[in-house]
């Protein structure tokens, strides 16, 4: 059951995966956003270029988190001058997911697993597939506790 037919807005002031998966349901929370991964912006919410190792798509359901919590988030894409982009990027991904409290294979499975949506293309995955993936693994950890 997506958590937007609950009745209630959660909590947007801090980081979820239920705010996220409302965020996802709900387009007219996200003003300006477009859902496209082909859309990439390179740094421009921290001011970094792609030189600098940093690159950061928009399109997507973490770019809908970056910027929802932009602020609280942050620290998770701080890039360290001695580290490869790859290791960076593997430090951003593992930042994100425990900032989420997830595995980062569970954090893997949903965002970056194009493979799960049956899907050939990612341009394919839609906000609603990421959403009902968020939900799914909710639903499975309340379970599971």
């Amino acid at each position: 059951m997506p958590f937007d037919s609950l009745g209630f807005k959660p909590d947007l002031s801090q980081p979820s995966l239920e705010g996220l998966s409302y965020l996802l349901r709900t387009p007219e929370e996200t003003h300006g956003f477009i859902w496209n991964y082909a859309h990439v912006l390179v740094g421009k919410l921290f001011g970094r270029k792609k030189e600098e190792g940093f690159c950061w798509t928009t399109g997507c359901a973490i770019g809908i988190a970056m910027l929802q919590w932009r602020d609280q988030l942050q620290e998770c894409y701080e890039q360290s001058a001695d580290v490869s982009i790859i290791t960076s990027c593997h430090l951003h991904i593992e930042r994100l997911a425990a900032r989420l409290g997830m595995t980062i294979d569970s954090f893997c499975s949903i965002f970056l697993n194009k493979d799960r949506y049956r899907k050939p293309y990612f341009e394919m995955v839609t906000r609603n597939d990421v959403a009902d993936a968020i939900d799914a693994y909710l639903l499975a950890n309340r379970r599971n506790s």
